[in-house]
């Protein structure tokens, strides 16, 4: 063995042996809560009972119980996930979580596992989703040295799970919430995979300016006297993150942000209270969430030049613009409403800062789905947009995990948030025909259906499909399998609801002037104008059938396999030609848009330049 090798298995060696501190270190167990020992016991947030610690007279008492009543908990259930260890594995495929909010006083600050529901057979596909885990000692060792972010700690595992893989992501480092669990007095049993937040509390806040080194002053903003009236609190706020060593660009930055137009609307912050001071780990523009347009686009010709030519074109530091597109008719955005987020990012320019990533001399970006729903401000009561992405990311610098994450946690965070820096578009489509329908009794929700796929491929870029690193290449890439959840939750719904028995009898009952039937049967037009918009000559490249029919599939195709798929998939190489075909695809069908555009907002970062994204046929 070379010197640079023993070198490197050094290296390796404490480079596991250091994740492996990481995993939780309890002996865990059903039967009962899990409890921690109190050196370890995280704080309890003001959601739930305050943590008045350390408080030095009954005035700061009484000013850190005033300052309560100002902040909400992020989520109902929420918490730290943690890795059991090896030899301590949930043969479920569980993990635990350390949990911070929840009903049930008690449970505050202990260790409980969390389990998928499996009772039902439509949920057995868990299992099905589980990978054997082995790194080449080679492929690690580029990708350590390239600062990318593998799930290590994983390696050698058995049949990893979905859970086991997003607790392995950055092992005792993401906070998540949990949707609609079930306590079962042991056990927390859960049918959605846990969305990666920030923090276990918020506040709604206006910056007043620093107050010292890392520290903010903030004026809370008063639901009683609907302004930013309330307490006036210093709160702890890091200046700079470096994702990488060789980047003079910070991760994030506050620097003037008392000044910033966005300002004026208020900033909501994620955190946690340590000792008596507000940690904020992320923050998301007030603004950028409300129904107030900066521009509306109505016709369907408009529109669709609106996608293709306008949608980037005046991008500069600090922009926000929020655009209502209607190529039908207009349409008021009701509580509870939901739709299809399309996420696409740009990239930026620094004098100092070698070139982005790009194909062809264009700006490639980067292309996800998620879900836009319509939702009441906790602290205004007024309409906001609520953004969950579903994340599917290859391993990378940042150390962000590809799955299900809320806006703030994937933009707004100060250690690994996107939207200081670069520019980025979301934009929700209200599809109709994708609400729940009732076949006699058998429901069906396709947005549960596209959203299931889309936790399929967040289990197999978290594991690499078992090679343990996900990079990308022109056929396997983050758009193209963001595509490639999209066509199979199409083609599972053709397969497994379209064609079934129930369906017939449902429209024949019906009959098909029926309402219902009549958006059921446009749903189906959909499906097919889906695939084709996204497919070559109907026909799907071979990594996407793959992820239909065999789960387990290599993720490594040979050279030509890889040029044959890609020239398959020519459609949705680009995010921004799969961003514009479908959202062209929508103003054909006359559903009405929202886009939200921000362009390097928060504080200020000297040099950047924003960098629109680009494809052949937009530049």
């Amino acid at each position: 063995m070379t010197r640079k090798n023993m070198s490197f298995l050094i290296f390796l060696i404490a480079f596991l042996a250091m994740a492996s501190l990481l995993e939780a270190g309890n002996p865990f167990s059903d039967e009962k809560p899990l409890s921690i020992d109190k050196a370890a016991a995280v704080k309890k947030s003001y959601s739930s009972k305050e943590s008045l610690s350390g408080a030095n007279s009954s005035a700061e008492i009484n000013y850190l119980k005033k300052l309560a009543g100002y902040y909400r908990p992020v989520g109902e259930w929420t918490g730290k996930l943690f890795l059991p260890k090896k030899n301590k594995r949930d043969k479920a495929g569980g993990v635990v979580i350390r949990l911070e909010n929840c009903p049930e006083p008690s449970l505050i600050g202990k260790l409980v596992w969390v389990r998928w529901d499996t009772r039902e057979p439509v949920e057995k596909w868990f299992y099905a989703h589980r990978y054997d885990v082995n790194i080449d000692p080679e492929r690690l060792k580029k990708a350590l040295e390239d600062g990318l972010n593998p799930p290590v700690v994983l390696d050698g595992w058995k049949k990893v799970s979905l859970l086991e893989s997003l607790a392995g992501g950055r092992p005792g480092d993401i906070t998540v919430m949990l949707k609609n669990p079930e306590w079962t007095g042991k056990v927390l049993l859960i049918k959605e995979e846990p969305v990666q937040i920030c923090g276990n509390s918020m506040a709604l806040v206006r910056f007043l300016g620093p107050a010292g080194e890392d520290r903010q002053t903030v004026v809370h903003y008063d639901p009683g006297r609907g302004d930013f009236v309330g307490p006036k609190e210093v709160v702890s706020i890091p200046t700079k993150y470096f994702s990488r060593s060789n980047t003079p660009v910070p991760r994030s930055s506050t620097v003037d942000i008392e000044k910033d137009q966005l300002n004026k609307d208020g900033w909501y912050i994620y955190g946690r209270r340590l000792g008596n001071r507000f940690d904020v780990e992320a923050i998301e523009p007030r603004a950028a969430f409300s129904f107030k347009s900066d521009i509306s686009v109505s016709g369907q010709n408009e529109v669709k030049r609106y996608i293709s030519k306008d949608h980037f074109d005046n991008l500069k530091p600090g922009l926000l613009q929020r655009t209502e597109l209607l190529p039908g008719e207009s349409y008021n955005w009701k509580e509870g409403d939901k739709g299809l987020l399309i996420h696409l990012f740009g990239w930026r320019e620094h004098p100092d800062e070698e070139a982005g990533p790009s194909m062809m001399g264009l700006v490639t970006g980067h292309l996800s789905f998620g879900f836009g729903t319509v939702v009441r401000c906790p602290f205004t009561g007024d309409l906001r947009w609520d953004f969950e992405y579903r994340q599917v990311y290859a391993h990378n610098r940042e150390g962000l995990v590809g799955g299900s994450m809320k806006w703030h946690n994937y933009s707004g965070s100060l250690r690994r948030g996107w939207m200081y820096t670069i520019p980025i578009s979301d934009s929700v489509i209200r599809v109709p025909e994708l609400e729940p329908y009732d076949f006699n009794g058998w429901k069906i929700n396709p947005w549960q259906g596209l959203s299931r796929q889309f936790e399929k491929m967040h289990a197999l870029y978290r594991t690499g499909a078992g090679a343990g690193i996900s990079s990308v290449k022109p056929n396997i890439s983050c758009v193209q399998d963001s595509h490639a959840a999209l066509y199979s939750a199409l083609v599972t719904f053709q397969e497994t609801i379209a064609k079934t028995g129930k369906v017939k009898e449902w429209i024949e009952g019906e009959g098909r002037d029926s309402d219902e039937v009549k958006r059921y049967l446009r749903l189906l037009l959909l499906v097919r104008d889906i695939k084709k918009s996204i497919t070559t000559f109907g026909l799907a490249q071979g990594a996407w059938r793959d992820f239909v029919n065999k789960p387990l599939a290599t993720r490594d195709p040979n050279a030509v396999v890889s040029v044959i798929n890609a020239l398959m998939a020519r459609k949705t190489i680009f995010p921004r030609k799969g961003n514009d075909n479908l959202m062209r695809l929508a103003a054909d069908k006359g559903y009405p848009m929202w886009s939200v555009l921000t362009c390097q907002i928060g504080g200020l970062i000297p040099g950047l330049k924003p960098q629109a994204p680009t494809s052949p046929t937009a530049r």
